[in-house]
C-alpha cells in the first residue's frame, strides 16, 4: 500500500465525516454537544501528528464512551492500532466504522490497508475498489488497488491501474 496513505486519510476523512452524521447516540442517554466531541477529536488528530499515540488513544476512547458509533472517533481509533501492529483490533474498529456509514471511501481504503498488511488480499482489492468507485478520483485508493493486484499475479488489471493512477494524479497536480 502507498506510504503516504495516512496523509490522504486524514485529511479526506476528515472532510468525509463532518458530511456524512457520523455520529449516533446510544437511547436513553444525553450526550454532550457535538462539538465537545469534535474538540476531542481535533485534540486526538493533533496528538497522532506528533506522535503522540497513547494520548490520542486516550481521547478517541473519550469520544467513543460518549458516542460509541462515531465513524471519525472509530477511524482514528483503527489508525492507531493499525499503526502499532494491531491489525485484527484494527480491523475491528475500520468493520464497525463502516457498519455504520459504509460511503466513505477513506474507511474502506484504510480496511485495506489493514486486510492487506493480514494477508487478505482479495478483500483488501475489493474494499480499494470500493473506496475507488466512491470517489473516482482516489489516487490513492487506484494505486493500492493496482499494488494489491500485482501481488496476485494479476499483471494486467495491475498496469491498467497503474495507468489510470497514475493520469489522476497528472490531473489533480494541475488542478
Amino acid at each position: 500500500m502507498n506510504p503516504n496513505w495516512r496523509v490522504a486519510v486524514n485529511r479526506n476523512a476528515r472532510r468525509a465525516a463532518g458530511k456524512s452524521g457520523t455520529s449516533g447516540s446510544s437511547p436513553g442517554l444525553t450526550p454532550p454537544s457535538s462539538g465537545w466531541i469534535e474538540q476531542l477529536l481535533a485534540l486526538a488528530r493533533r496528538h497522532t501528528e506528533i506522535g503522540q499515540s497513547a494520548e490520542a488513544e486516550r481521547l478517541y476512547r473519550q469520544a467513543l464512551a460518549i458516542d460509541p458509533r462515531h465513524v471519525a472517533a472509530l477511524h482514528g481509533l483503527g489508525h492507531i492500532a493499525y499503526q502499532a501492529g494491531r491489525h485484527e483490533v484494527a480491523l475491528d474498529l475500520l468493520e464497525r466504522a463502516i457498519a455504520v456509514n459504509d460511503r466513505i471511501p477513506e474507511l474502506h481504503y484504510s480496511i485495506a490497508a489493514v486486510l492487506h498488511a493480514l494477508g487478505r488480499l482479495p478483500v483488501a482489492g475489493a474494499h480499494c475498489a470500493k473506496a475507488a468507485e466512491l470517489r473516482p478520483d482516489f489516487a490513492e485508493a487506484w494505486f493500492g488497488h493496482g499494488n494489491v493486484l500485482a501481488e496476485q499475479g494479476l499483471w494486467a488489471e495491475a498496469a491498467k491501474h497503474d495507468i489510470h493512477t497514475r493520469r489522476l494524479r497528472v490531473r489533480l497536480a494541475h488542478e
